[in-house]
């Protein structure tokens, strides 16, 4: 009797062990649904599913000559005035829309005055609440989503609304 109870409580243990982790891994699909996964679900912005407009986030401690963040505000909206700062960009790598405009934007500057980095999404706006960037490109749909389009004045952070070319 003292075997078959040993036995049992064995029995239950590795059922838990193992089957609860099964349950979530295969119950998806076995019950047909396709369940939550981080990194299929996240949040995907392609450049066929925007409006054409952008927001730019402008870290103005990182510009503190005098004039220089007024000339990236109008640099942005499409005017071409003449800068001689270098910028480093973060763009999210799920952010097409964002990620085109941003390309667009490095095409109108000199040679590597302005480099592109594609990050997580989710990183992105860490950074841009602790203000650990210089410049940052989004198409308007994914400041929605990732509650990005709010930080305009946070740590001396400009926020330029620009209408897509």
């Amino acid at each position: 009797m003292q075997f078959f109870k040993h036995l049992m409580i064995k029995l239950a243990g590795l059922l838990l062990l193992f089957g609860i982790p099964a349950y979530f891994l295969a119950g998806p699909l076995i019950f047909g649904n396709e369940g939550a996964d981080v990194i299929s679900s996240a949040t995907q912005i392609s450049a066929d599913m925007v409006s054409g407009e952008y927001i730019v986030l402008i870290n103005e401690d990182m510009h503190k000559k005098r004039g220089t963040t007024e000339d990236w505000i109008r640099f942005f909206q499409g005017e071409s005035p003449l800068i001689f700062d270098d910028i480093s960009c973060f763009v999210s790598s799920s952010d097409g829309a964002g990620l085109e405009f941003a390309r667009i934007c490095q095409a109108r500057l000199p040679e590597n005055q302005m480099t592109l980095h594609q990050i997580n999404g989710l990183l992105m706006v860490s950074k841009a609440e602790y203000a650990k960037f210089d410049i940052m490109i989004m198409s308007k749909e994914f400041a929605q989503a990732y509650s990005a389009d709010s930080f305009d004045g946070l740590w001396n952070i400009k926020t330029v609304m620009v209408s897509g070319e």
